[in-house]
C-alpha cells in the first residue's frame, strides 16, 4: 500500500482542465519530483491532493484512507500540507520564534525544533537571527542605512 495514492485525478478551473488523470503512488521514504512548464497544472494537482482545490474527478488516498472530500484542515492534522513558494514567515520574529509559532499548530508527531535543526543544519547559524534576514525571507525591500 503507497502513503499517497493519486488515482485518474482531473482538476479544472471552470472550463479549462488543468489536471488530466493523473495518477501515482508514493512510498513511506521515497521521494518524487514533478517537473513540467509554468501552467502545466502543477500548482492545482498539489493543491488539490491538500484539499485546498476541489477535484472534479478522481481519488487522493493517504495511508489507505479515501480523502479526496476531507477538508483541507482535516488533511494538515493527518500529515499532508501544502508549502507554497512564497516565504510566510514572520520577518520581525527570530527564526526560533516563527518555529515555535510553527510547533504550537497542535499537530501529532515527533515534530519539535530539535528535529527541525537535524534536518536543516543551517538554520543553527542564524536561529536567533531575524526571519527577515534569511536570503528570501521576505519580498519587501530591506532598508538600507546608506541614503
Amino acid at each position: 500500500m503507497s502513503l499517497l495514492q493519486v488515482d485518474t485525478l482531473v482538476a479544472s478551473h471552470g472550463l479549462l482542465t488543468a489536471v488530466r488523470g493523473i495518477s501515482f503512488g508514493v512510498e513511506e521514504g521515497e521521494i518524487l519530483a514533478l517537473v513540467g512548464a509554468n501552467g502545466a497544472g502543477k500548482t492545482t494537482l498539489f493543491k488539490t491532493i491538500a484539499g485546498i482545490h476541489p477535484p472534479s474527478s478522481g481519488r487522493v488516498l493517504f495511508q489507505g484512507n479515501d480523502v479526496t472530500r476531507v477538508e483541507a484542515c482535516r488533511r494538515v492534522a493527518s500529515g499532508i500540507a501544502l508549502v507554497p513558494e512564497g516565504r510566510r514567515l514572520f520577518p520581525d520574529m527570530t527564526v526560533e520564534e516563527n518555529l515555535m509559532l510553527g510547533a504550537s499548530s497542535g499537530r501529532k508527531g515527533s515534530w519539535d525544533i530539535g528535529r527541525v535543526l537535524d534536518a536543516f543544519p543551517q538554520l543553527k547559524k542564524v536561529f536567533r537571527s531575524r526571519a527577515n534576514h534569511l536570503s528570501g525571507a521576505s519580498s519587501r525591500p530591506r532598508r538600507s542605512a546608506v541614503p
